[in-house]
């Protein structure tokens, strides 16, 4: 459709083949210009769960396409990944997982010259919480950690941070809080 070729576009100076798909919105429960409609998601080779957040509506305009990414850990990207990585000109990484999850898993940016900076946002409060319903680990986050989620978007303000991928392990949770 119309979307997907105008999303394509976008994509198209990179020199690779960054897989572009579209996921239906429900009407009141997004924001950006696709409510309603279909939502553009760039899958980076090795990920899951990524997506470009440009054309979502912000106070004060729309965020850029291509500037930020959400995604799930990028811990497979392989050869294919790291290149799209570096053809979508992304400079910085956002690791919002704990020790413990980075150390199990670490993210896989070898030879991208992505910068990356390390922002748990759920602190040690994770081990307290694993049997927490996902109500309570977003008040919990809000309440007690919103001073880390503050680090992140001030980190994402930087000059020179942007384009950057913010992720935790499922790309889901942390990450869409961080990216509201």
């Amino acid at each position: 459709g119309d979307l997907l070729g105008a999303v394509s576009t976008l994509y198209a100076d990179t020199g690779i083949n960054i897989p572009l798909f579209t996921t239906a919105t429900q009407e009141g429960t997004c924001r950006g210009p696709y409510c309603g409609q279909m939502t553009p998601q760039v899958l980076i080779p090795g990920t899951h769960n990524s997506r470009d957040l440009g054309g979502i509506v912000a106070e004060g305009g729309a965020i850029r396409p291509r500037t930020m990414v959400r995604s799930d850990a990028p811990t497979k990207l392989g050869a294919p990944g790291r290149s799209a990585v570096r053809a979508l000109g992304i400079r910085s990484a956002i690791d919002l997982r704990n020790k413990v999850e980075r150390d199990l898993d670490p993210a896989d940016f070898e030879g991208t010259g992505v910068e990356i900076f390390e922002r748990p946002v759920l602190g040690e409060a994770l081990s307290h919480i694993k049997d927490a319903s996902l109500d309570e680990i977003y008040v919990h986050l809000l309440s007690e950690r919103g001073d880390k989620l503050t680090d992140v978007i001030r980190l994402l303000a930087r000059p020179g941070t942007l384009p950057a991928i913010v992720f935790c392990s499922a790309g889901k949770d942390r990450t869409g809080l961080t990216s509201m």
